[in-house]
């Protein structure tokens, strides 16, 4: 692998005080990636994936169960983290970045580009595991953006596992969100929110996002939870399902799978990543 120089870059947490579990989340992304370099793809993920961890492929899977049933092959996933972001708590946060494909580890070409976004839990030995994996494809990136780096303060500490918070807080939030219309949707977006929509480059920004939603559907969005998480601390969410909307662009009524990513902001929710994909039809 070619060497990577890192640089410092914002951090999207809500909390005052650097985190060596956030820390620790990182390393174990960086370790995810690594593995899938030494070893194979299948094996990075059945060695990092949760036990009751989601996948899609292409609709949700509990992970473990799909990949135990599949070969490896020799197939080499790259990645890394450009972002992330954790709870106050320190059990649940996310990463996200780009990604990219080859035929083996041998090649030196790469034939698909995409960006990911992962949920991680820490686990009860101080380990992380994920929870849920979900990207899309994009057309190769005109630069590379640099892998994240997070340094910790002298006076970092980790703090206890928890268990999660309570299910219904984030299903209320999931459904105060479907039923609020589309305008007044946008201010649970900011300026460091990414909307990651298959085909297309990583939209940052609320004002970006909202652009390409004005360009993008016709009427409104029409979201169905299927499951998520909050933390014990009920400041950081994470919630996955469908979403059915019309195609301005196409003239077609489409259904996709989608991960949107919630942190609190001075007790206000915000979304800070959503990911859409492409439901398959049966």
């Amino acid at each position: 692998m070619k060497k990577v120089f890192f640089v410092l870059v914002m951090v999207t947490t809500f909390v005052s005080a650097q985190s060596v579990d956030l820390s620790n989340m990182l390393n174990h992304e960086y370790a995810f990636a690594e593995k899938a370099a030494h070893a194979a793809t299948r094996e990075a993920f059945l060695a990092f994936i949760a036990d009751d961890g989601i996948i899609f492929r292409p609709h949700p899977v509990n992970g473990k169960e799909f990949l135990g049933k599949t070969k490896p092959n020799n197939g080499w996933l790259i990645w890394y983290p450009e972002r992330a972001g954790i709870s106050a708590s320190g059990d649940i946060g996310y990463t996200t970045g780009p990604a990219s494909f080859r035929k083996a580890k041998g090649d030196s070409a790469d034939i698909w580009f995409g960006n990911f976004c992962t949920v991680w839990r820490k686990q009860k030995d101080n380990t992380w595991k994920f929870l849920i994996d979900f990207g899309i494809s994009n057309e190769k990136p005109s630069f590379k953006i640099a892998p994240l780096k997070y340094e910790l303060s002298e006076n970092a500490t980790a703090i206890t596992v928890t268990e999660l918070g309570e299910k219904s807080k984030i299903r209320l939030l999931e459904d105060e969100f479907n039923r609020t219309k589309n305008n007044l949707r946008m201010e649970r977006y900011f300026s460091g929110s990414r909307f990651l929509v298959e085909g297309s480059a990583p939209i940052d920004g609320e004002i970006n996002i909202a652009k390409f939603l004005i360009k993008k559907v016709n009427g409104s969005l029409n979201y169905n939870m299927i499951d998520g998480g909050i933390s014990s601390a009920n400041d950081f969410a994470y919630a996955y399902g469908t979403i059915k909307y019309s195609d301005l662009l196409t003239n077609t009524n489409c259904e996709n799978y989608y991960l949107r990513v919630w942190q609190k902001q001075k007790d206000d929710w915000k979304i800070t990543i959503e990911v859409w994909n492409e439901k398959p039809k049966d």
